[in-house]
């Protein structure tokens, strides 16, 4: 008589996404900064200029008298989404996001959403001050993000 097969191994549980640093849910939710992830390379150049601009910014209200710390404002703009946006905006699948964050699903279907938006009012400035190509490139980058399973009206069909 043949021995029996060994069972196969159990899979291995999916990580648990519990609250980093004791943080509750509420305040993880709330700051989107979960993981400090540099960005791509692609996204350096912009990163960089962001810095810049940021840098400019406070500078400016420094001469203007309002007081600000540099350091702190700059420091204030979460860039943590850019790689995941970026990959989202390439066509990448909504899991391979999930498998490069440990944000929740629908922290970050909000903060996609919210993007959308935001690139919506900017496209909608630019076009009140007679900017049509800054518009249409807003326009372009909120046409990139909509798509998938983020933008579905409902799960439930």
């Amino acid at each position: 008589m043949a021995p029996a097969p060994a069972p196969a191994p159990a899979p291995a549980p999916a990580p648990a996404r519990a609250p980093a640093g004791g943080a509750s849910l509420a305040e993880r939710a709330g700051d989107l900064l979960v993981e400090a992830a540099a960005p791509v390379i692609a996204l350096a150049a912009a990163h960089a200029a962001l810095t810049a601009a940021a840098t400019r910014v406070a500078a400016v209200q420094a001469e203007c008298g309002v007081e600000v710390d540099a350091g702190e404002y700059v420091e204030s703009f979460r860039t943590s989404l850019m790689d995941l946006v970026f990959r989202w905006c390439a066509g990448a699948p909504f899991g391979e996001l999930l498998a490069h964050t440990s944000l929740f699903e629908g922290t970050l279907i909000r903060a996609v959403r919210r993007l959308d938006e935001l690139l919506y009012q900017l496209a909608q400035a630019a076009a009140a001050v007679g900017d049509t190509g800054l518009q249409r490139g807003f326009e372009a980058a909120a046409e990139a993000l909509r798509h998938g399973i983020v933008f579905c009206s409902s799960l439930y069909m």
